[in-house]
C-alpha cells in the first residue's frame, strides 16, 4: 500500500498562523484524538493512556459531548486536554463563514476550550485569522495516521508512525467507530514505539511553531 500524503513544509509556511508541530529540538510528541467522545471506544483509549500515565488531547464534537456527557467528564477527570472540533463536524468548504462560526461557538457553549481543530483539516488562511479573533488557536498536525480510511489498515498506520514521527510531532488518531480497529492497534504500537525512541508525551498548552 503506498504512503498517504502528510503535510510538509509548504503547508507549515503557507498556514503559519496554525500550530502544526512543537519544538523539533525537544524529544517530545503530542498525541491527539478527533471526533469523540464515542461510547465503547473512548473508554478504551482512556484505559490505555491511564496504564502508561500519558496525557493527550481530545478534539471533541459538540453534539457528541451533549450525548455522552459522562464520558466527556471522564476525559476531564483524567486531566486530558479537550479542544473544539465544531458542534456538528462541519466542513468549512461546504459552509458559509457565518455557518462555520456558529458551529464553532455552539461547540464552545457546550464546553469551553481555546484550542480548535477544523474537521477534515479543511481550513484557509483567512479562516485561521478569523478563528484567532474569536479567541481560538488552530491546531493541525504533521502526522496523520489515516486510521479512519477504509482503504487503510493497522499495519499501514504503524508504517506511517515509523516513517514520519519525529521530535515535536503532533499525531492524529480518531476515537470514532469508523477508525476504532485501526486506531486501537495503531495506538498500542505508538505507545511502545515512543517508549523505545524515548519520546515524551507532552501537552500543547500555548505552544506555537518554533
Amino acid at each position: 500500500m503506498p504512503f498517504t500524503p502528510q503535510p510538509g513544509e509548504f503547508f507549515f509556511r503557507r498556514y503559519a498562523e496554525a500550530v502544526w508541530h512543537g519544538n523539533r529540538n525537544r524529544n517530545e510528541i503530542f498525541l491527539t484524538f478527533d471526533d469523540g467522545p464515542t461510547p465503547g471506544i473512548t473508554e478504551r483509549v482512556l484505559d490505555k493512556l491511564a496504564r502508561k500515565n500519558i496525557k493527550a488531547h481530545f478534539f471533541c464534537i459538540g453534539k457528541n459531548v451533549e450525548k455522552e456527557k459522562s464520558l466527556f467528564n471522564e476525559i476531564l477527570a483524567a486531566k486530558h486536554v479537550v479542544g473544539n472540533h465544531t458542534y456538528s463536524h462541519l466542513n468549512l468548504f461546504r459552509a458559509s463563514w457565518s455557518q462555520y462560526q456558529h458551529d464553532i461557538l455552539r461547540c464552545h457553549d457546550v464546553f469551553p476550550s481555546n484550542l480548535f481543530r477544523p474537521p477534515y483539516g479543511r481550513i484557509t488562511r483567512s479562516a485561521i485569522r478569523r478563528i484567532k479573533a474569536l479567541g481560538f488557536q488552530t491546531i493541525l498536525w504533521d502526522v496523520i495516521t489515516y486510521d479512519f480510511s477504509q482503504t487503510s489498515n493497522a499495519e499501514h498506520c504503524k508504517k506511517i508512525i515509523r516513517k514520519y514521527l519525529k521530535p515535536g510531532s503532533i499525531i492524529v488518531f480518531h476515537d470514532s467507530v469508523k477508525a476504532a480497529k485501526n486506531m486501537l492497534e495503531g495506538l498500542d504500537f505508538l505507545l511502545t514505539y515512543a517508549e523505545c525512541r524515548r519520546f515524551e508525551f507532552s501537552l500543547l498548552n500555548g505552544i506555537s511553531n518554533r
